[in-house]
This record gives structure tokens, sequence and C-alpha cells, in this order.
């Protein structure tokens, strides 16, 4: 018997689902697409305070922020930077991989 239905297979549901799992309750997520994490619809980029919710695996990581450039649609445009290097608070993760490590923390716990 099915506990909780999650609607959506993004980060948000399958992070739902792995802790319905970890409750002890059943969960089913509807996905509108047949692979968990494609097509992908976003960048990846995320701040380090994801980690307050989830745990990031090294491997999904593609690199650290340390400077960006946002160009408005005029042309005009704005530099900033934060956080020396090795210290990056902003990363790139593959969200296709890190879509499916989450769906197979949902699947572990049952």
């Amino acid at each position: 018997m099915i506990d909780v239905a999650i609607v959506g297979g993004g980060p948000a549901g399958l992070l739902s689902a792995s802790l319905v799992a970890d409750a002890g309750l059943e969960a089913v997520v509807l996905e509108d697409h047949q692979d968990i994490g494609a097509p992908t619809h976003c960048t990846g980029l995320v701040s380090l305070e994801i980690a307050e919710f989830v745990k990031i695996p090294d491997e999904t990581i593609l690199g650290g922020v340390t400077r960006a450039r946002l160009i408005g649609p005029g042309g005009g445009h704005a530099d900033t930077r934060w956080a020396p290097p090795g210290k990056e608070r902003l990363f790139v993760l593959d969200r296709a991989a890190f879509d499916r490590d989450l769906a197979e923390r949902a699947k572990r716990p049952g």
C-alpha cells in the first residue's frame, strides 16, 4: 500500500521521497519523463546551503564558482566576485547525476 504520492521527480520530489522512505513509509514518485534527470531543466548552480538538506556526492560537483558576470537585456553588465579561491560557496552540479543519486537514495530504504 502506498502511503504518500509525490508529484515530480526533480530534486524536491526525490528528496521528499527519500525522507518519506527513511520514516518507514512507502512513497511513489509520479514523473512525466521516462528517465530521472533527463531532460535537465536548469544549470545546476547551487549554493553550499543545499548541504543542510542533502549530501552532495563529490562526483556530481563539476566545479566551484567565485565570480559572475550578469548581462542585462540592453547589453550592460555587472561583474561580481565572492569568496577567495578555494573557498567556493557556489557550485555547479551535474544535475542529471545529482537527480539519479537522489532517486537511488529514495529507493534504498524501501
